[in-house]
Order: C-alpha cells, then structure tokens, then sequence
C-alpha cells in the first residue's frame, strides 16, 4: 500500500489589508503557491505530485490586540500545472480548488506580519478518482512587509 507524504512549498505574493472596523481587517490576497505531495511507494521508491497554483484567499482579521490577530477566511486557486518527475501531469489534477482557512498572526509596529494558518480545501483533487478523495490541504507560514501603516487608534477599546 501507498504511504502519501507533504513535500514542502513555497508561497509569494501581494496583499492589501482593509480596515473594516475598530479591530477589523479584510485582507485579499494574490499569491502563486508551490506544492505537492509525496508517495512512498511498495517498492521502496518515491513519486512526487508537484504543482503550481494561482490563489486567492480572502481573511477577516480580528485584533486581539495591538500585535496579535485571529483569522477566518477562504480561497479559490487555479491549476497552473502539475507535474510527476518530468511527465506533465495537469490532466490528472482538478483545475479549481475552494475551501477555508484558519490562523494566528502578529503584526509589528515596523510592518512586518507574521502568519501561520491552515487551508483545508473542499474539492476532489483528483480527476476521475472515486476512490482515495484527496483534498488539498496545507499548513502555511508567511512573512510579509506592510507599505502602508494603520492609525493605531483603531486598536483602542
């Protein structure tokens, strides 16, 4: 029996906190994500699903406090390709992928924020599969540099 193993990726992009409140946050988001997944096969060998997806999350954010924020949100992405080795493997992969978020960042006075949060997505990853039903799911840390601070009054009670 196969034994499927997370590889780990890469994520970069844009995003554009909205105050939405006196603790409030909506922040979209564009970012292109490097993932997979690896399978340990019977034979003692190794496959590697590797993908690049466009994404779009969307968070609400809740200020605990001045650094600490809460996170809910969801995402869509787009399969931009698949590949297994050097075999092209788009055609084995579903193309559109929604589902959910959750996670716990900081933010510092200097502008940098800190998140780490986990995506469960909703959809059948595989094409044709009536089997396994593996869904995309991933643990994310990201590091990003604000260009434009938020009064700190909005953090008030």
């Amino acid at each position: 029996m196969a034994v499927y193993r997370p590889v780990v990726g890469f994520v970069a992009g844009f995003y554009a906190p909205i105050v939405a409140g006196n603790r409030w946050e909506v922040q979209p988001e564009l970012l292109c994500s490097w993932g997979g997944t690896a399978m340990d096969l019977p034979d003692g060998g190794r496959s590697s699903l590797r993908t690049l997806h466009g994404v779009v999350p969307i968070s609400l954010k809740f200020f605990v406090n001045r650094t600490v924020n809460l996170q809910v949100g969801g995402q869509g992405s787009y399969l931009v390709f698949a590949y297994v080795g050097d075999q092209d493997a788009s055609a084995m992969v579903n193309r559109l992928d929604m589902g959910a978020h959750v996670g716990l960042g900081a933010s510092t006075w200097s502008g940098i924020d800190i998140t780490l949060r986990y995506y469960n997505g909703f959809a059948n990853m595989l094409v044709d599969d009536n089997k396994l039903f593996p869904a995309n799911r991933s643990l994310q840390l990201t590091v990003g540099k604000r260009f434009m601070q938020f009064s700190h009054r909005r953090l008030r009670r």
